[in-house]
């Protein structure tokens, strides 16, 4: 592998985990995100507030706020899940670059999507059904 090609992979392995921090940090501690970035939009940035995005008005009872808002498109809701959407798309990438390397585009971008449809069918095993029930 080319240096230039495995830097590539570590930058966006890199930009994987800064992006697990933000969302980190968002969760466990909100307080100190707010402190550096305090004109940030609350309703969107707090998660003990902005969960409630995906849902018809903010209520859980009323359901999806629009199709797959809590699901699949749920990283348009708030900075939490918007974070974890990126530390999962550099990752994949990450992973699928080297299809990119020696496979035609296409290829790439189909390993993309497995990966992350992979990833979401496994999230919603364990979150919806093991421990929702």
């Amino acid at each position: 592998m080319q240096l230039s090609n495995l830097l590539i992979i570590l930058l966006l392995c890199m930009l994987s985990g800064a992006f697990d921090g933000l969302a980190e940090t968002l969760k466990w501690h909100y307080p100190q995100f707010n402190a550096r970035f305090a004109d940030a939009n609350p309703s969107f940035w707090n998660p003990a507030i902005s969960w409630t995005n995906k849902y018809k008005n903010g209520d859980y009872l009323q359901g999806e706020k629009f199709w797959q808002s809590s699901r699949a498109f749920v990283f348009t809701t708030d900075g939490y899940h918007l974070s974890r959407f990126f530390r999962n798309a550099f990752i994949t990438s990450a992973i699928a670059f080297n299809v990119y390397l020696t496979g035609v585009w296409w290829q790439h971008i189909i390993l993309f999507a497995g990966i992350y449809l992979a990833y979401t069918i496994g999230f919603s095993t364990i979150y919806d059904l093991f421990f929702k029930g």
